[in-house]
């Protein structure tokens, strides 16, 4: 069960180099089964709600690249940002 919807940046290792804007629910419910047989019940909101739904759609054969609007909704990480490491703590 899905509930609200927000807009937010996704990218995915399927697709390395790329993100791209598309909307996702605010709150997921699932259902699921542990690795020992265990019958769960999850609820989720934000940051885990978009997990949720974006691994979910990779069991269902779906990319986040699948949920865009437009072309313009996707773009290419620039080398500069990818290759610049970040600062050394002091």
């Amino acid at each position: 069960r899905r509930d609200g919807e927000r807009e937010v940046e996704e990218g995915c290792l399927s697709v390395p180099g790329y993100l791209g804007t598309i909307m996702r629910s605010e709150c997921v419910k699932a259902r699921a089964v542990s690795e020992w047989g265990a019958k769960l019940r999850l609820t989720a909101d934000q940051v885990f709600a978009q997990v949720l739904e974006h691994e979910v759609d990779h069991l269902d054969g779906i990319l986040y690249l699948d949920h865009l609007k437009s072309h313009e909704d996707l773009w290419e990480i620039g080398a500069e940002e990818e290759a610049e490491p970040d600062p050394p703590f002091e």
